[in-house]
């Protein structure tokens, strides 16, 4: 691929990104994105920890991994997605056990 095709591709891509997170972010503070609920029980308010850990590693996951995409992009091979290391893999595997663990609990009760 021509170097400075790819380099117009990239600028596009990431300035597609950046608005996408510019509106999702401008949307939240102005409310139109609802979100409650999200972490809590119906009944009481209480944040439920299986949630907030579930939330926490998928936000921390994706960031993870579009950084390791933005690190290897540039290169002068063709451009290809990183591979997922394996404590990633491992780290949502167990986020999502604890989380549908906590969900069962909770519908038996």
């Amino acid at each position: 691929m021509d170097p400075l095709l790819f380099g117009w591709l990239k600028g596009l891509l990431l300035l597609a990104f950046a608005w996408l997170t510019f509106v999702m972010l401008l949307k939240l503070l102005r409310g139109d994105i609802n979100l409650t609920g999200m972490l809590q029980r119906t009944k009481d308010g209480a944040i439920e920890p299986d949630r907030m850990q579930a939330f926490v590693l998928t936000i921390f996951g994706a960031l993870l991994y579009a950084f390791m995409g933005i690190q290897t992009a540039g290169g002068s091979e063709a451009p290809r997605l990183p591979e997922v290391p394996e404590f990633l893999l491992a780290g949502f595997a167990g986020s999502q056990t604890l989380y549908l663990v906590g969900k069962a609990i909770r519908k038996m009760r």
